[in-house]
């Protein structure tokens, strides 16, 4: 790596030996920090908040199996990904590691080589996530705006254009890409009130919004403008500069802004309260670009419960609906890393997409969903391979290639749901995209 360390590195051993080691292996790539102990590890892993943490499992006090317990059931941490340091080589200790969420194994002794490998695949990950983040983010929070018939802009801390919505460029008949330019340079309604001006009010509210409405006889109505700090890119913040005429069609409660709107009402299913399927179709073309562009693989699964229309019937509809929520919610407890997701695709199915898995990945994920859903032993009399709730998966997984397609992802994971129905429900079946 060259230039300026963009990552860090937390390494939590109680050997000073080998925290020296490992430090002076990756020091020179990344920001290093360091924990002797599990306690010291959990209040480190919180405040300095690394991008990989190096955990040995044999410590005294906690050991390394509590302390990712403890930082996969924080969500300030449990999206940093774990890779175990261990001179444990039996097989059921590889799998319970995993099973608590590990994302790696290095073994001891260890070498240089070895390490600066496994720390540099997951960091590629890490780096991959936040882009497809942002992308995500960006392009969702895009499809809203421009949804909405209302002058809209993010600006940074310089007011220089981030995003300008549709409306906002239609109106004033802009062409072409604004980014970088002044706010106020190109949109007029955007611009800071007028001071001193007796036709306009201004508010602040606790949350630091500050809104003013302006009696402007010109554009016909009262127009409202809000500025509002929101979580943008890289952890930075930026301004949204919303403005509207009241007098217009679209009418949106006065403490409404679009960026709520990606999470509580595009994007959820009202019933389990996880993404809906519309979210599933705009975030998996961003995935598929990405990922062809970066060569990067995914795995995408098709989840059914089993013989759920004789649930229905049998228990009503209330009770259906119960059981959705609840499996929605085991579901989604399996997939914590960055950038998974679980949503409802409609009915008794939700599908899973998991970027940057594989099929071994996949397959742990899917054997996790089927004890999940077990586990919370929801009565199911109708269900003829279980006394109680189960579910059938069908797993796509592969590298992108840029011929490939959503449709060939859904397809070949419903195929699989299938072959799994047939074969006796209550499991999964795995398949290689071409």
């Amino acid at each position: 790596m060259n230039g300026k360390k963009q990552f860090s590195i937390l390494i939590v051993d109680d050997s000073g030996a080998n925290l020296r080691l490992l430090a002076g292996i990756l020091r020179a790539d990344y920001n290093v920090h360091i924990a002797k102990n599990g306690f010291d590890a959990i209040q480190a892993a919180v405040e300095k908040r690394p991008d990989v943490i190096l955990l040995d499992i044999l410590m005294p006090n906690i050991d390394g199996y509590e302390v990712i317990t403890v930082l996969k059931n924080d969500e300030r941490t449990r999206e940093i990904p774990v890779v175990f340091i261990t001179a444990l080589d039996g097989q059921g200790d590889e799998e319970k590691g995993l099973s608590l969420q590990a994302a790696d194994y290095i073994s001891k002794p260890f070498t240089p080589a070895i390490v600066k490998l496994r720390v540099r695949n997951q960091i590629r990950i890490v780096s991959q996530l936040r882009d497809i983040k942002d992308m995500q983010y960006h392009e969702l929070m895009a499809n809203v705006l421009n949804g909405l018939d209302a002058f809209i802009a993010v600006v940074d801390d310089n007011y220089r254009i981030l995003f300008l919505s549709g409306a906002a460029k239609g109106y004033y008949g802009i062409e072409g890409d604004c980014t970088g330019q002044l706010c106020y340079d190109v949109i007029q309604e955007l611009s800071a009130p007028c001071e001193g001006c007796p036709n306009q009010e201004l508010s602040e509210r606790p949350d630091d919004t500050i809104v003013w409405e302006h009696r402007d006889a010109a554009k016909g109505g009262v127009l409202r403008k809000t500025t509002k700090l929101i979580d943008w890119a890289d952890g930075k913040k930026a301004r949204l500069e919303y403005a509207m005429n009241l007098s217009g069609a679209v009418k949106l409660d006065k403490n409404s802004l679009p960026a709520e709107a990606v999470d509580k009402k595009l994007y959820s299913d009202p019933l389990t309260e996880i993404y809906n399927r519309q979210f599933f179709e705009e975030y998996i073309k961003s995935v598929l670009g990405h990922l062809a562009c970066s060569g990067g693989v995914l795995s995408l699964m098709r989840i059914d419960i089993d013989c759920f229309e004789m649930y229905n019937a049998a228990y009503g509809r209330p009770k259906g609906d119960a059981c959705l929520k609840r499996a929605a919610g085991a579901l989604k407890g399996c997939v914590m890393r960055e950038g998974d997701f679980v949503a409802r695709y409609g009915g008794g199915e939700f599908v899973a997409v998991l970027p940057n898995v594989d099929k071994y990945g996949a397959r742990l994920v899917a054997r996790k969903m089927l004890h999940a859903i077990r586990d919370l032993r929801i009565p199911h009399e109708k269900n003829d391979v279980a006394e109680c709730v189960s579910v059938s998966i069908g797993v796509a997984a592969g590298r992108v290639q840029p011929a490939h397609s959503r449709d060939d992802y859904i397809k070949l994971a419903g195929d699989m749901l299938l072959q799994s129905k047939n074969g006796g429900r209550n499991r999964f079946t795995l398949a290689i995209l071409p």
